[in-house]
């Protein structure tokens, strides 16, 4: 999942003009392969859990750890991101296996066109902060 050669994914966490955000940098397509990776693992099967600050490609900025599992199809979240503590906090975003191949299908999306742009993985108002996604922005 994981090649050292593959410059380091920035996952900034900042309070931007929507409130709290963590923007996932992807300025190459060995880094979009990285992180498509990363969610499809997700994706795979209940019960997985990967702590970015842990794997030799992401470096974070703004928090402490950023943590992604997946949990069963049931009960319903009421939030799938939740941010613990204040200054340089940990984030934890729990989704079922469906809900991060939803989101490993809207990243996909850049590598069939390899044009820039973005896309939002939580939900505005209902998540403690927005998770973007962008590519070659």
């Amino acid at each position: 999942m994981n090649d050292t050669k593959t410059p380091a994914i920035l996952v900034d966490f900042y309070h931007g003009a929507y409130g709290p955000t963590i923007r996932i940098v992807l300025t190459t397509r060995q880094q979009l392969q990285v992180f498509l990776d990363t969610l499809r693992t997700l994706a795979s099967s209940e019960g997985v859990i990967i702590a970015l600050e842990q794997l030799p490609n992401f470096v974070l900025s703004g928090i402490r750890s950023f943590v992604f599992q997946t949990v069963p199809s049931t009960p319903e979240l009421p939030k799938h991101l939740t941010v613990l503590g204040g200054q340089n906090p940990s984030v934890i975003w729990k989704q079922t296996h469906t809900d991060w191949k939803r989101a490993a299908d809207l990243i996909e999306v850049f590598t069939t066109s390899d044009e820039s742009g973005h896309h939002y993985l939580t939900d505005e108002g209902i998540d403690d902060a927005l998770v973007e996604v962008a590519y070659k922005e």
